[in-house]
């Protein structure tokens, strides 16, 4: 039987042959145009010269249409074009008013009179809310909401968290950034910002973030990817840029918010114990809401030609400021406040270099220097500061090789740093951090302090051709390689981590005792793929395709460092970890039920596999990790004692067998176009994840021991069966495998409206999800946040890990509704609105069992499968713009905003502050929704 290596093998030299032989698909920033061409008899009509012109191109793109009458214009950037059709002894037809949008191909079948060439008809064009050829799901923000909806300031992720089907991870600081689709974590996504992959690969999150004004279209790519991409199990988030074109255009923004303009959500919020919420933690009988500080941000945009019709450019700076300070923390105190500064800047170049080649480059840096405040059960002490630098460049290649291929070759990276350390630069780096677990307080130090650096390289070579007649139909081949090399570098210092606890009347505790290290990581991919639309008559679509990747993950030569990030003169050779060899089928189908195109049912079944995340590693194994032990607490000395091994390069390793996770998606959708510009869209979705990974211990000898669910709140009375060491707990070794006890199981039904913009535009759509399995990277949070990889987790490492974990997931909420409108009103006035509504978290509970009982420290099990306890309260945000515009002529015009952000003030908790049954403040509600904001701002535009 071939082995999985070979078959990868076997596919990427298939797609190595076929790139030299056949031609292919253009990057993921631009959309196509394409049709058929007839007569008024509704013959075919070949030889038909078809041009597309339009302000984001610097000329006319033109296409002839082929024996059977079909054309297709590739490599439009997103806008409007007007396409015209001139053949010898027929009247020309022009189609105005074509929205072109990222990632679309827009179908526009043309009917041609006998008559003179010079007679033009002009034709105000529909263009089609449906899509006739392909079999994915997903969202498309153009410039007609990007433009105008009330506004965050949070880049594209206030953007992306808007599609059906997305969760956002909360309201408010880094969870905004956090998004999952249909079900699957949030680090499961990809995230492209100009063609350029901005996945950071240590965190499989967005890593670098635009000047939300600089952004023209967003494209949530939610389900059936073609095989072109891969290295993702959720959603694909693709961001366009604007670009310059012949016309100088730009603007300049300010927007400000202030306390003057916050409300209050939580005066009348109480904990089960009577207490206020928002009570101070410095004292109980003073009142901190969520406060905020200051904020204004500024940016400015311009752009135009350089050289007409040959080079434009396109610039933008953006400065943020943005101080809060979070429910039941005193403002007033110093460094209480979260800190953020953003300076972000872009640019961007396209150069025609000649009528079938165009050149595209650009540039983007983010440097967001961030202090994290302190939370209201937590000291001074524990506040840091974490700064990003995220230079991010890249090139984009485009070649019209004939009037059927296309040739597309990018380069693309991100090169930055990021620092974390306490945010009071005299407080030592190395100290002790304490949680009591009875109480829900935090003392001593922050968690960690770090500081690496962050690269990703890629290259892609991609080619498509369209051709006419191959195995007796049309069809659209498209084939690509890609070179992705990403990785860390840097030191981190874990403090000592101490954690008390009750059970049974008495308080226990134990304590991590960690040494700085320095570390290195790189995870290598190469992938190859094959995809081809092939059209069978002139109502179904055939999408097949195919992608293989090898990927590596390994340490590189790397020089131990101080804590002064200084080389110390020992040095560690390059460590190899494993391998991942996946081969990634996809199919689909496209099927016009009705002549006209208006109704069309579609399907698809893909095979996902996950990008190798470089946390999951970096800090875990290898010689340069050094070792760190646990102990239990001595209370009336303050120490850790009885230290033995948990952790270190000789008790850690990776199962020789360990493969890449795997999602696969099947999707049936029915889409309908209403009217002229109104479509419905319905979609049923079943995901299922397999082969996630998790720690295991290879080696210690456990007993199955049972417990009574008798102690402290919400009692079932249920005995537990938990698993209890009876080997010596420093012997444990362990080791990163696949785990059939860590998986997903998603269903899901979503409807969705979709109206474009004339005086009004609408997106409304409902989304049911059930959600269930479990996730090695965040099984005992309380928010809705998911992780499935395991960065900083030890998840696996202790069998009770994984005792009561299957159930619902972080990320099920049942119903969700997003509605987000545009209207224009008389006098220049416009207003637009964004809802959000879904079922909150699904409530916990835990309990930390005694070494006594567990055979070792640091034992924690969920009492109850999440989703039998209940939900936290529902979530229900809306957000409202309303905007006055004043023209000056020549296109020059003032526009004013009011935004208001969270204006119904919703209150709802996102999380609780401790799960543990026999803590004081279990299921005490926090992380509240931020309250309403009033944001002023006004806009110069020419």
């Amino acid at each position: 039987m071939p082995t999985m290596s070979s078959r990868v093998r076997a596919v990427l030299l298939l797609c190595g042959l076929l790139l030299l032989t056949t031609h292919l698909h253009a990057q993921r920033t631009t959309g196509d145009l394409l049709g058929v061409v007839r007569d008024s008899s509704g013959a075919i009509l070949p030889g038909v010269t078809v041009s597309a012109t339009g302000p984001n191109i610097p000329r006319a793109q033109t296409a002839i249409t082929s024996e059977n009458g079909s054309y297709r214009i590739a490599n439009l950037p997103p806008g409007i074009y007007a396409l015209t059709f001139e053949l010898s002894g027929f009247r020309t037809v022009v189609l105005q008013g074509l929205r072109v949008n990222v990632g679309a191909a827009l179908e526009q079948n043309v009917g041609l009179e006998i008559g003179q060439l010079a007679e033009s008809v002009n034709v105000v064009a529909e263009s089609p809310v449906v899509d006739t050829t392909s079999n994915e799901v997903g969202t498309t923000f153009d410039k007609d909401w990007v433009a105008n909806a009330p506004s965050r300031r949070f880049g594209f992720y206030d953007l992306v968290a808007m599609a059906p089907g997305s969760v956002k991870g909360g309201d408010g600081g880094t969870s905004e950034r956090r998004t999952m689709s249909y079900g699957s974590s949030f680090d499961e996504n990809a995230f492209q910002l100009d063609g350029v992959n901005v996945t950071d690969n240590f965190f499989s999150e967005g890593f670098s973030e635009p000047n939300p004004d600089t952004i023209d279209e967003v494209e949530v790519l939610s389900l059936g990817a073609p095989a072109e991409y891969g290295n993702l199990m959720g959603a694909v988030y693709n961001i366009v840029t604007k670009q310059g074109t012949n016309q100088f255009h730009g603007d300049a923004s300010y927007f400000f918010q202030s306390q003057d303009l916050t409300s209050n959500n939580t005066k009348d919020v109480k904990f089960p114990n009577e207490k206020f919420a928002d009570a101070c933690a410095d004292d109980p009988n003073a009142r901190c809401p969520w406060t905020r500080g200051k904020y204004n941000e500024t940016t400015a945009q311009l752009g135009g030609p350089i050289l007409k019709d040959r080079l434009w450019f396109f610039g933008s700076y953006g400065h943020q400021k943005d101080l809060f300070t979070r429910v039941g923390v005193n403002s007033k105190l110093p460094g209480s406040g979260v800190d953020t500064k953003k300076d972000r800047v872009l640019v961007k170049a396209t150069w025609q270099m000649t009528p079938s080649q165009r050149l595209v480059g650009n540039f983007h840096r983010d440097q967001s220097p961030r202090n994290g405040g302190y939370l209201f059960n937590a000291a001074p002490s524990t506040a840091w500061t974490r700064t990003q630098k995220a230079p991010t460049p890249g090139v984009a290649y485009t070649a019209t090789l004939s009037n059927r291929t296309l040739l597309d070759v990018r380069y693309s990276g991100f090169y930055g740093g990021v620092t974390g350390y306490p945010s009071d630069p005299s407080q030592p780096l190395n100290q002790p951090r304490i949680y009591n677990g009875a109480t829900g307080t935090i003392s001593g130090g922050p968690y960690y302090w770090y500081q690496y650096d962050a690269h990703r390289t890629t290259a892609t070579a991609k080619l498509s051709h369209h051709a006419d007649q191959f195995l007796g139909s049309e069809q659209d081949f498209h084939f690509g390689v890609q070179y992705n090399e990403a990785g860390v570098s840097g030191i981190y210092g874990y403090n000592d981590f101490i954690y008390t606890y009750l059970s049974g009347g008495k308080l226990y505790g134990y304590g991590n005792v960690r040494q700085t290290f320095s570390y290195a990581a790189t995870a290598r991919n190469i992938g190859a793929f094959i995809d081809d639309s092939i059209r069978l008559g002139n109502r179904v679509t055939l999408n097949v395709g195919v992608r293989g990747d090898y990927s590596k993950a390994f340490a590189p030569p790397q020089n131990e460092l101080d804590d002064n990030a200084k080389p110390t003169g020992k040095s560690f050779p390059r460590a190899d970890f494993f391998t991942w060899n996946s081969v990634s089928p996809r199919v689909g189908a496209n099927w016009k039920v009705t002549g006209d195109g208006k109704t069309i049912v579609k399907a698809h079944w893909g095979r996902y596999h996950p990008q190798i995340t470089t946390g999951e590693f970096a800090n875990m194994i290898g010689p340069n990790v050094k070792p760190y032990y646990q102990g239990n607490y001595n209370f009336a000395t303050g120490q850790v004692e009885d230290l033995f091994l948990t952790s270190s390069s000789e008790n850690l390793s990776v199962a020789s067998d360990y493969h890449p996770p795997r999602t696969d998606q099947f999707v049936v959708g029915f889409e309908r176009q209403l009217t002229a510009k109104m479509g419905l869209q319905v979609n049923y979705v079943r995901k299922w994840g397999r082969d996630f990974g998790a720690w295991r211990d290879f080696v210690g000898t456990y007993v199955q021991t049972p417990i009574v669910d008798d102690a402290g709140k919400d009692p079932t009375g249920r005995t537990i069966n938990i698993f209890r060491l009876t080997s010596d707990p420093g012997a444990r070794k362990f080791e990163l495998a696949n785990s059939n006890q860590v998986f997903t199981d998603i269903h899901a039904v979503t409807a969705s409206v979709t109206k474009r913009m004339t005086r009004w535009y609408a997106n409304a759509g409902i989304t049911y999800l059930r959600a269930t399995g479990a996730v090695g990277g965040s099984p005992r949070s309380t928010s809705i946040q998911q992780r499935s990889a395991l960065e900083f987790s030890q998840f696996g490492r202790n069998p009770n890990d994984f005792v009561n974990v299957a159930g619902r997931l972080n990320g099920d909420v049942g119903l969700e509704y997003k509605v987000q409108g545009v209207v224009r009103l008389p006098l220049g006035v416009q207003a637009s609105a964004s809802l959000d509504a879904r079922a909150g978290a699904h409530r916990l509970r835990t309990r930390n069992i005694p070494s006594s009982i567990a055979g070792q420290s640091s034992t924690t099990i969920i009492l109850q499968p999440r989703g039998e306890l209940g939900r936290l309260s529902s979530v229900t945000i809306l957000d409202a713009r309303l905007q006055k515009d004043v023209s000056f002529g020549r296109g020059a015009r003032l526009t004013v905003f009011l935004d208001a952000l969270n204006l119904n003030n919703e209150n709802a908790p996102q999380a609780v502050v401790q799960a543990n049954v026999t803590s004081s403040q279990y299921q005490f509600p926090t992380s509240f929704v931020a309250p309403r904001r009033l944001m002023l701002s006004g806009k110069f535009s020419f």
